[in-house]
């Protein structure tokens, strides 16, 4: 990228105009989302604490283990699942219930839950539960709006779990208020739409560095546009939309669509008039409402074009006398699995091979841990060449292992013998020479996936599959081939992740000057904007 160099007094001036008008904005929006709404009559609510021997009027159950799910035509992703899809189920409450949540780890692993609605400590109820453990929480659904739950055992295990698919959606539904246009219309919405967006990761270095396979709706590629949500011209819609992320930001769009009211986190007294998208980062939430105006499509998407164009797409088809789609559930579909798929995705092991395409190296080979997966997961070796590990993970909690910590280890089965690293903590390497031959002779199913991506890899090249033990879902493959098949022009050293990414890190002529000038030039017309519409109440 070419940057613009700018001198450092300019530079400081400019982040300084950034800083000022931020905080002018943030001011300007808390005043009009707190200030605004709340009248004198508000009264603060309870939080979701209840006594111990509190009696539920609603009770759900979650299962947390490994499964595999069909996200597209063809497309299985083999990840962890809550109740076996991804998103989880969805979570309808009201306002004031006493809701039980009962987590149970059906999986070899530890797993939990962090539920966005508990107003409470909910980590010694429920944020660790062993294989094979059952533990409960009774909360108070004391605030009204559209919540994350995801999966928590804790440490690493958070961002792991939450990355592979296990989160779903909690609405509590409001009644000490009423959203605004229902206020208006003097009724309830004739179509309710549940919508979760959410993001596919290959592997744990494309999760770390934000890359995205595929971004969806509720759990499929371009799941509205195969199959449309129907309305009829005058009805009135209300989509509660949660963007669980994990990473990337959304911009959430209907073309053809100005909202008539949008609510920021799901709660009635945040209301914004009109707009034209709602912008959602990881665990933001809205509930918006609108009539629909006539008849003809209005395509659902998010505005940030890279991901409809990666599956976050769909359409809402008004008709005259259609047969209206009342209600759009959040949880993932439940589809067979086909007995040949056309790409199955692990984000932890080898899937697919043009997804996890064999690596070759030699003379010293790198593989890095990262997310909780091996990059390559596959890799391609002569014989006499040395493959390094270098743990990547980073969070490290004290007196704790399995899911809560990034700590591995590499555990190799060589026949009559198993050779087991020590653990590796973040930065800390381990290298192993594979100088044995003939151990265990590469299988025809894996043949084919290897020679196809090189010719190098023969019936007489071994193959040997390795774990970590702490978090035996990471799996990776090396092949070693007899050194006569060598081929010794190849890199012997992968080009790492990191040096794609930052790349230019440290050149002259850096591009941060010229992206903090547009930054602020949008903040500036934000600015403007807020302080008109300011005025405008004021007169």
């Amino acid at each position: 990228m070419v940057g613009v160099w700018l001198p450092g007094r300019i530079y400081s001036m400019i982040l300084f105009a950034v800083l000022i008008i931020s905080i002018v904005i943030g001011a300007i929006v808390a005043r009009g989302f707190s200030g605004a709404p709340i009248d004198q009559g508000y009264q603060l609510p309870s939080t979701s604490y209840v006594p111990p021997d509190a009696k539920p009027s609603k009770r759900f159950v979650l299962e947390l283990y490994r499964g595999k799910v069909v996200i597209g035509d063809g497309i299985v992703l083999d990840t962890f699942t809550i109740n076996g899809t991804v998103p989880g189920p969805t979570i309808v409450v009201d306002e004031g219930d006493v809701v039980e949540i009962v987590a149970i780890n059906k999986d070899i692993v530890a797993h939990g839950l962090s539920i966005h609605a508990v107003y409470r400590a909910s980590s010694p109820y429920v944020g660790n539960v062993p294989p094979g453990g059952v533990k409960r929480i009774v909360f108070n659904a004391s605030y009204p709006g559209v919540y994350m739950y995801h999966c928590a055992p804790g440490g690493q295990g958070i961002f792991i779990h939450t990355m592979s698919g296990q989160y779903g959606m909690v609405v509590v539904k409001p009644k000490s208020y009423k959203y605004k246009l229902e206020e208006i219309l003097g009724r309830g919405p004739d179509i309710e739409i549940y919508l979760i967006q959410h993001e596919i990761y290959a592997n744990g270095a494309d999760f770390i560095y934000q890359k995205p396979l595929y971004v969806l709706f509720n759990g499929y590629i371009a799941r509205y546009l195969q199959n449309p949500i129907v309305a009829r011209p005058g009805d009135y819609v209300r989509i509660y939309f949660l963007n669980v992320g994990p990473n990337l930001v959304s911009t959430f769009h209907l073309v053809g669509i100005v909202w008539d009211f949008a609510y920021y986190q799901g709660h009635p007294l945040n209301v914004i008039v009109g707009g034209q998208t709602v912008l959602a980062g990881p665990s933001d939430s809205w509930v918006v409402g609108f009539r629909v105006p006539e008849e003809g499509p209005y395509a659902i998407v998010s505005h940030v074009f890279q991901q409809p164009a990666r599956g976050a797409l769909g359409l809402l088809i008004a008709k005259k006398d259609a047969n209206r789609t009342s209600f759009v559930d959040a949880q993932g579909p439940r589809l067979p699995i086909s007995e040949k798929p056309l790409r199955i995705i692990d984000p932890f092991g080898p899937g697919s091979p043009e997804l996890d395409t064999p690596a070759y190296s030699e003379g010293v080979a790198y593989v890095k841990i990262v997310g909780n997966s091996f990059y390559p997961k596959r890799l391609v070796i002569p014989e006499e060449t040395t493959v390094v590990w270098i743990n990547e993970d980073i969070i490290s909690v004290p007196n704790a292992s399995g899911e809560l910590v990034g700590l591995h280890d590499i555990v190799l089965n060589m026949g009559n013998e198993t050779i087991k690293s020590p653990l590796l903590r973040h930065g800390q390497s381990w290298s192993y020479t594979f100088t044995k031959a003939g151990v265990y002779r590469i299988g025809a199913a894996q043949l084919q996936i290897y020679s196809k991506f090189l010719p190098i890899v023969t019936e007489n090249s071994d193959l040997y599959s390795y774990i970590c033990s702490l978090h035996p879902y990471m799996v990776g493959e090396i092949v070693v081939i007899p050194r006569t098949k060598a081929i010794l022009s190849q890199q012997p050293i992968l080009q790492s992740e990191e040096a794609k990414q930052v790349g230019v890190a440290g050149q002259e002529g850096s591009a941060l000057p010229i992206m903090a000038i547009a930054f602020s030039g949008a903040m500036l017309a934000v600015l403007v904007i807020a302080i008109i519409a300011m005025f405008r109440r004021k007169g």
